[in-house]
């Protein structure tokens, strides 16, 4: 993509004299950003415009245009960009909508057409439906954006984007915090070249450091994956803003597991199995962008520094909302440092206002950035008066230098501007918005890569899902023990008296469950009895269902009830989720996804910060190896999950009962891909 980004000749299709041409803007643009190489606009009529001399059609273009923009409406595009490729243009930005983005047969037949032009002639197109290109490496702006206008910084990130309209904001954000653009492409609607594609480049460019991405959705989950290892590989870090946010929906819509991972929980589950952070904000999104640009990855936790108590308070509360570890200081720290106290204990964070005075710093900082697993300062700052400032940016650079330590300064509202260019003198970001920067520095320390997980041959125990039909509940039981789920045993039975020689067999108290092809809730079917003592509540009770066909169960007991299931995403696959069970898991929504393949240690890291994660952590929880269990399931429900691959749509759990016994499965549901039946819910 070289010759996009730094084209040896530039021409523009559809120039025109009335007000407000995008063509005319993209001449202006180019040439007011400086790009030094020929520019071409094409007219029939026109000799000379913005001072430029016009060729008078797309065949009579030189051999050096390397890029064209085309500003003609749908409707020409397709004839437009078959001339542009038989003149031998390697690259055309098609500016104007009116494709597949609207959904209409018309728009969609048209984008297919491009698609099939460029597959034909193999020429590039960048969009359509976009805003075009810019790049500040070579000062080549490409585009009629506001953010095309102007002349940006050479750096080292890149943008890359689902939406053109927000280069303007991106690019103005970039320039408030005094940083470059290595490239920006507004990717349209993708056709031919999609968002993995820039990325791949981006990777490759030299210039580039950190790459940023506003995406819609991603292309393929599988090349994702790989170009995030690519990049890590490589040494440059990606952060990403995912836009939208629905419902799964589907076939597997009868499964709570769909029900509660939407697309947003999906793509956030997906990008933290591939080590990539994720941010909620345009902000946070270029903050980030910044950040990693100018330090990379860091993997520990954060020491802070407020200019108050309560801003050191407020500093504790914003990490722990944005997942930053804030470790404590060790005892020797502690010990060599109280000499410097006014009052307390040394705390991280650490009010300045508890030390003796600023004589102190220089050693309170030495030591506490020294401290193992501190991988970033940030303090939350006022003006402070010219002598106790200017000492302690001096021992704060000392300190971040000698042990490679980022900073990040935050001052909401804003610092004088001497003093934003004292901390901005050793290499601090200064940042006036404390969400913002908390979720940078979170991206900051979010890059951890994930272990693949290895899975075995095909187990023949997948056989049942080859039918297609949504499997029983005892169906459903015997496959996910199958993979190493503890299951309540369970019995089949066609009879009162089956019914009751299986609850014998297991001992009383059982629970009666009715098997009716095609309802996955029976609670709210009326097909479940618990409790049953004896033989002849069993009889009762198998009598009062109604089912040809019902399963007795040893009753479990437990302290909590957990779910744990998957589900498919369209665009990122099979989909891990756990958390608080039982009848109200909808409602209450307290669960944890991940995207497979995820490790033992990343299923625990997320699980232990979730409600369900906390109870079992808890000092109050009396059941010792509990935890272990529930993650021995979760794993196990990924061991089935991905074997049987594409056979299935989803499956759960619900409830897990997790108490003395460990995690017994209780209730389990199983669907295939494309079910040939209709599903109940």
């Amino acid at each position: 993509m070289d010759s996009l980004f730094n084209p040896r000749a530039v021409a523009v299709i559809g120039v025109s004299e009335k007000p407000g041409s995008l063509g005319t803007a993209v001449l202006r643009n180019l040439v007011r950003t400086g790009y030094a190489g020929r520019i071409i606009p094409v007219h029939p009529r026109l000799d000379m415009i913005e001072g430029l001399a016009c060729t008078s059609s797309i065949a009579d273009l030189p051999g050096d245009v390397d890029t064209a923009f085309l500003a003609l409406p749908a409707g020409v595009t397709v004839e437009a960009v078959e001339a542009l490729a038989a003149a031998g243009v390697s690259n055309v930005i098609v500016g104007s909508s009116g494709y597949a983005e609207g959904g209409d047969a018309e728009g969609i037949a048209l984008q297919d057409a491009l698609g099939a032009v460029g597959d034909r002639t193999g020429i590039r197109i960048v969009g359509p439906n976009c805003n075009g290109i810019y790049s500040g490496t070579h000062r080549v702006s490409i585009g009629f954006n506001s953010g095309h206008e102007r002349v940006h910084a050479s750096g080292g990130l890149a943008l890359l984007s689902h939406s053109g309209a927000l280069f303007d904001l991106m690019a103005r954000r970039l320039d408030a915090l005094g940083a470059g653009l290595s490239m920006f492409v507004s990717v349209g609607n993708e056709v031919r070249c999609d968002v993995l594609d820039y990325l791949a480049h981006a990777i490759d460019d030299p210039a580039t450091r950190a790459v940023a991405l506003l995406l819609d959705a991603i292309p393929s989950a599988d090349r994702f994956r790989s170009l995030a290892e690519r990049a890590r590989a490589a040494g440059k870090p990606i952060v990403v803003l995912k836009l939208g946010q629905s419902e799964l929906g589907g076939a597997a819509a009868t499964a709570h597991s769909s029900r509660l991972v939407g697309d947003a929980d999906a793509y956030a589950a997906f990008f933290d199995s591939c080590g990539v952070p994720t941010v909620s904000t345009i902000e946070g999104l270029v903050t980030a962008g910044v950040l990693l640009d100018r330090h990379g990855y860091r993997e520990g936790g954060m020491v802070a520094f407020s200019t108050s108590g309560a801003g050191a308070s407020l500093m504790a509360d914003m990490a722990d909302r944005h997942g930053i570890a804030l470790p404590p200081y060790s005892e020797a720290t502690l010990a060599a440092l109280t000499d410097h106290l006014r009052y307390g204990r040394l705390l991280n964070p650490t009010d300045i206002g508890s030390l003796k005075g600023m004589a102190a710093i220089d050693d309170v900082l030495d030591r506490t950035l020294g401290e193992d697993g501190v991988a970033v300062f940030a303090g939350l700052v006022h003006t402070m008066p010219g002598p106790s400032r200017e000492r302690f940016v001096k021992a704060l650079g000392r300190a971040s230098e000698a042990y490679d330590i980022p900073v990040v300064m935050i001052s909401p509202g804003g610092l004088p501007d001497d003093a934003a260019e004292a901390y901005r003198s050793i290499g601090a970001t200064v940042l006036s918005e404390t969400d913002c920067a908390f979720e940078a520095v979170a991206a900051l320390l979010g890059g951890r890569a994930q272990a693949a997980t290895a899975t075995s041959q095909p187990s023949a125990a997948l056989a049942p899902l080859q039918s297609g039909r949504m499997l029983t509940e005892p169906e459903s039981l015997a496959l996910l023990a199958e993979f190493g789920v503890a299951i309540a045993e369970t019995r089949e039975a066609a009879s009162a008296e089956e019914a009751m020689a299986a609850a014998r067999a297991i001992g009383f108290p059982v629970a009666l469950k009715g098997v009716v092809q095609g309802v996955a809730h029976k609670s709210e079917a009326g097909l479940i009895r618990l409790g049953l003592a004896d033989a002849a509540a069993v009889s009762d009770a198998f009598a009062s269902m109604k089912t040809p066909r019902v399963i007795v169960q040893a009753m479990r007991r437990g302290d909590i009830e957990a779910m744990v299931g998957v589900t498919r995403s369209a665009d990122v696959g099979l989909v891990l989720v756990a958390g608080l069970g039982g009848v109200f898991v909808e409602a209450l929504r307290q669960t944890v996804s991940w995207a497979l393949p995820v490790d033992r240690a990343s299923v625990a890291r997320r699980l232990d910060a979730s409600p369900l994660g906390r109870v079992l952590l808890s000092a109050r929880w009396r059941h010792a190896g509990s935890r272990d269990a529930l993650i021995d399931a979760i794993m196990s429900v990924q061991e089935f999950a991905l074997q049987a691959g594409s056979l299935i749509e989803a499956a759960e759990i619900n409830p897990l009962v997790i108490g003395a016994d460990g995690a017994i499965a209780v209730d389990g549901l199983v669907i295939p891909a494309r079910p040939s039946l209709d599903i109940a819910a």
